[in-house]
Order: C-alpha cells, then structure tokens, then sequence
C-alpha cells in the first residue's frame, strides 16, 4: 500500500471527497470546501464547481446537534473545521478543530479541548479508503456521545466522561438522524488507487 499518492491520484480522491461531502448536506448539516483554513473558518468563498475541488483543502462542517458544552449546559450546533491538507491524506487523519462563536461552543466531552485538534480516536485506516465524509458521519457521533467508550479512557477531559456516566449514560439525542453518504458516490467505486470503497467500522451504543 503506497503512503503518498501521485499528484493525480490526490486530486481525484479529493473530487471524489468533494462531490460526496456536496451530496451530504442537508437543512441539519452544512458542509463548505475551501482553499485556506481562514476561509473554512468564516465560510466565505466556498468551492461550488467540482473542477475546483482539487483546491480543497479545508472544509467548514455546520452540525445541527445538541452538544454538551459543560455539566447540564448544551449548545445547538457546533462549527467543526477539518483540514485533508497533509500530504500523506488519506493514509493519514485529517485534522479539525471546533470554531466558537455564540452558540458553537467547545463540547464538553473527552475528544475536544481548546487549541488542540479534535481526539478522532480509532475511525481511520491506513488504507486510504475512509472517505472525508465517513469521518463527518463520526464527528456527529462524537458531539451525540454515540460512542463505545474503552474502559479507563479519559482523553481531553476525564471529568466530563465522569459526569456524562452519572447523569446521562447514552447518546443526548438517541433517535438523532446522522449525515448519509450519497451511495451513488461511495460505494461500489473503483480506480486504480481506491478499491471498492466500503464503510470501515461501526458505532455500538453506549449504555
């Protein structure tokens, strides 16, 4: 398995992230590319033409998801910027950090913390055929603490996990509906670099 594709393999695996990520959004999920991570931030000079997303290199991902932000305290959305910039994606993680304002707050949870990238914890293959919108599908996961938690994990913040146990001890929306990924353009794909892309993983529910 190479680590690094060739300049065209590269842009075709983000054409194919694009056009997936496109198909996701919805009226509870809002999902932008842009060129700069400033740009990802305030969501301005978003990338609408698919001969354009070999520039995209960072995405604005907007979750309609009520999200503990402290003991008995929730936000209703949170801002997540994601970034695929490194040059080893997707054989490596991409990395995302929350953007605050008034309402997208800092999760209380042990996968986010201020100035640091968000905990992905164990989603990513080395493979390279989780797609950008799998790990979307998984950041709305985490803000819904739909997650089996391993025993001793602490992460970030051990005193919410803690907290979460006592007094929640199951996702904060149970029925909550998650991003679908189009299967028009995730499954059943084939190229030289991406064989048959298929889901990895699964999510049991805590509690």
């Amino acid at each position: 398995m190479p680590q690094q594709l060739s300049p065209n393999d590269l842009a075709s695996r983000r054409s194919l992230d694009w056009r997936v990520v496109t198909k996701m959004s919805t009226d509870a999920y809002r999902f932008t590319a842009h060129r700069t991570p400033q740009d990802a931030g305030t969501g301005a000079n978003p990338i609408v033409k698919e001969r354009e997303a070999r520039f995209a290199l960072h995405y604005r991902a907007w979750f309609r998801v009520k999200t503990l932000v402290g003991p008995s305290e929730y936000s209703p959305y949170t801002i997540i910027r994601v970034d695929i910039s490194n040059a080893l994606y997707p054989f490596r993680e991409p990395s995302a950090w929350v953007v605050e304002d008034a309402n997208s707050r800092l999760p209380y949870s042990p996968h986010f913390a201020r100035h640091a990238p968000i905990c992905n914890g164990t989603i990513w293959r080395r493979n390279g055929q989780i797609l950008l919108g799998h790990y979307l599908i998984h950041l709305a996961r985490l803000l819904n603490w739909d997650e089996q938690l391993e025993s001793g994990y602490g992460g970030y913040n051990p005193a919410a996990i803690a907290w979460w146990k006592k007094h929640i001890g199951r996702p904060i929306t149970p029925d909550l509906k998650y991003p679908v990924l189009p299967a028009d353009e995730a499954y059943g794909i084939e190229d030289q670099s991406f064989r048959r892309l298929q889901p990895r993983g699964s999510f049991r529910r805590v509690g």
